[in-house]
């Protein structure tokens, strides 16, 4: 293209585009998080519009996309988040904890596997590297293990009860921790410690808050909710809590039973409780203060994504174990038997086991 006509084009590319950038971030924000235009903070000079996938422009956001087209042309689903456990080890006993339907009696992984596991995680496309537990500040190798992952490729996450975070806080933004969620489960300080079984652990968790903050790491807050909670006022006061500590974005996790809560059929919600929880959350979100309100069961419902497990999402277990998910013990096979490629291609053999929109997720209709 020659002259003004050139000139013409060149100038509708950097002003469209720009619109184009913005619409595709919000709709697909929508789709994904139902949050279409809120960035919940920034890391690198870099927007953040979801503690669960990498900041905007960044280049682990770039290898989200291009994971996204590579499942197209290599016509089978790739993961894009990965959540390890580097650790059975925890100092809480939680009422609700999940763990403990994947607790073995034998050793968990070497430091050496939980990093060649992460390696072959990235080769498959992974841009969200979550570290969980047990509790997973309990690994003395975890400042080693976060540094080992290529932060051009992901971001790395990390789930905690917050407990030893005040200490490690300003060791874990050295070696390129983006995000640290920290779980609390009531506002209230004593009932908190009651559900984590451990004393004194509100106060440490909202320390380690406060000290992940100063150090410029984006801080999450993760809360488990019966419908209790929601009917009851509790939920709400959890948003306040949040707006209080300045957390970037809330997950809310609607109780699943599983682990500890396996055989409690009366955390079963409607579909009418879980829409409510949904409206709420979206309605604390836009208030003025508060952070982005990302409930748990906004993805699983066909609104978003339906469930995740063995499509875009797995977990691996302290012991080696693909699972679905951290709620969901069903494994397709162990990292010490065979490579991470070779288990994550079973999961499109696994009679449809998870991965489904119209039927939501498995562990809550067991």
């Amino acid at each position: 293209m020659r002259g003004f006509s050139g000139f013409r084009f060149v100038m509708s590319m950097l002003l469209k585009s720009l619109d184009l950038n913005m619409d595709f971030i919000k709709i697909q924000n929508k789709k994904f998080f139902n949050n279409p235009d809120k960035v919940v903070g920034w890391f690198n000079g870099y927007p953040s519009m979801s503690l669960y996938t990498p900041p905007f422009f960044s280049k682990a956001s770039t290898n989200s996309l291009i994971t996204r087209m590579m499942s197209l042309y290599q016509w089978r689903k790739l993961p894009e988040l990965m959540s390890i456990a580097i650790t059975p080890k925890c100092n809480c006993d939680c009422a609700y904890c999940s763990f403990t339907s994947m607790k073995k009696e034998e050793s968990p992984l070497s430091t050496e596997k939980i990093k060649k596991v992460i390696r072959e995680a990235q080769d498959l496309g992974v841009s969200t590297i979550s570290i969980v537990g047990g509790e997973p500040l309990m690994n003395p190798d975890i400042l080693e293990i976060i540094q080992s992952v290529d932060k051009n490729r992901s971001q790395v996450i990390m789930f905690t009860n917050g407990y030893f975070l005040k200490e490690k806080a300003k060791d874990l933004r050295k070696t390129g921790l983006t995000t640290v969620i920290v779980s609390i489960d009531s506002s209230d300080s004593l009932k908190h410690n009651q559900i984590k079984g451990k004393d004194g652990l509100f106060e440490k968790a909202v320390s380690g808050v406060k000290e992940a903050k100063k150090h410029g790491l984006l801080v999450g807050m993760s809360s488990v909710v019966h419908k209790k909670d929601f009917q009851d006022g509790e939920l709400v006061k959890l948003f306040d809590l949040a707006k209080d500590l300045k957390i970037n974005e809330l997950i809310v996790f609607d109780a699943l039973p599983t682990g500890n809560y396996s055989d409690r059929t009366d955390l079963l919600w409607s579909k009418s409780d879980i829409e409510g929880l949904i409206n709420l959350c979206e309605e604390y979100s836009q208030k003025k203060g508060y952070p982005n309100i990302y409930p748990y069961a906004y993805m699983k419902s066909n609104k978003s994504i339906g469930c995740a497990g063995g499509t875009l999402y797995f977990y691996v277990s302290p012991y080696g174990d693909v699972c679905p998910c951290d709620f969901n013990s069903f494994s397709v096979g162990n990292i010490k038997n065979e490579s991470l490629n070779q288990v994550w291609n079973k999961f499109n053999d696994a009679n449809g086991f998870c991965g489904s929109v119209s039927d939501g997720c498995r562990v809550h209709k067991k």
